[in-house]
């Protein structure tokens, strides 16, 4: 915001290169360091770079609620995913927002077949290349670095010694929560939890995702959805070619870009520059 978005005038007959009331100096002074300002760059044409977090705790949502413009959001299933889209909304007026200045974007791996059948196949056949203890070393990150090679696969993962993790805490806590709902093998958290897809979900026909994705959406589980393709690059092209004109033809998808930004694309407002809204004084 050390610029206006007018103060660059490029006067070459003036010698005029920017418009000095339009400049502003910071001036922060903080514990660890301290800097006058102003930034050597121009204000960028979005105003701010778009604020994305992916934090679903409670702290996490009431940063998210304060200062982020996009979730990143990765619930078991719509259920979830509607309470969770209705916690993070309820906070925004706590800081004089409304629920369009924050978007939740669910992830989902999407996996289409010409038939049910054949989706479902490719399906599993994506889970029977992942080698079992490699799975469960990416498990480990999520739930406290723990050493799976201790278990054998058909062990209950009820029974491994899991310790208190400080990070990603929602997940951590949601999928110990799985486990002991479902009874999950040591073997079965891989595939259950960071499997190529959501089977029940996104895995289906062209029109069966396109409908499931509307569901989410109509229903408020999301406001759009992050694509993850574990089948590169023909899953994106199946989806691009045959989800999509089906989103679009139901009025879910743009037709064309409307901007050239991404906070055009996502569709959210320009900020406003503080030393102009707040009536901050220029530096000369």
């Amino acid at each position: 915001d050390s610029w206006e978005d007018a103060a660059f005038l490029y006067d070459k007959e003036n010698g005029a290169f920017f418009d000095a009331k339009k400049v502003h100096e910071l001036n922060y002074k903080g514990k660890y360091f301290s800097v006058k300002g102003p930034l050597n760059i121009a204000r960028s044409v979005q105003g701010q770079p778009v604020i994305v977090q992916a934090g679903s705790s409670e702290p996490g949502q009431r940063l998210a609620a304060r200062t982020a413009e996009v979730v990143f959001a990765h619930r078991d299933n719509i259920e979830e995913a509607k309470s969770f889209y209705k916690s993070l909304k309820s906070r925004l007026s706590e800081y004089n927002r409304t629920e369009a200045d924050l978007h939740i974007l669910h992830g989902i791996s999407p996996i289409v077949g010409g038939t049910e059948e054949e989706a479902v196949q490719k399906y599993s056949d994506l889970q029977k290349l992942v080698n079992p203890y490699e799975g469960l070393k990416f498990v480990s990150g999520y739930m406290g670095n723990v050493d799976f090679t201790k278990y054998a696969l058909n062990t209950p993962a009820s029974e491994v010694e899991f310790p208190v993790v400080n990070g990603i805490q929602s997940q951590f806590d949601e999928m110990l929560r799985i486990i002991a709902r479902e009874k999950l093998t040591v073997g079965d958290l891989y595939t259950r939890f960071f499997g190529a897809a959501r089977k029940d979900n996104f895995v289906g026909t062209p029109i069966q995702i396109a409908d499931e994705m509307e569901r989410w959406y109509q229903e408020k589980a999301a406001d759009g959805f992050m694509l993850q393709f574990p089948l590169l690059p023909s899953g994106l092209d199946d989806f691009v070619n045959l989800v999509v004109p089906i989103l679009q033809e139901r009025g879910l998808f743009r037709l064309d870009y409307e901007g050239s930004t991404l906070r055009d694309h996502l569709e959210l407002k320009k900020p406003g520059n503080k030393f102009v809204d707040e009536g901050v004084r220029p530096i000369m």
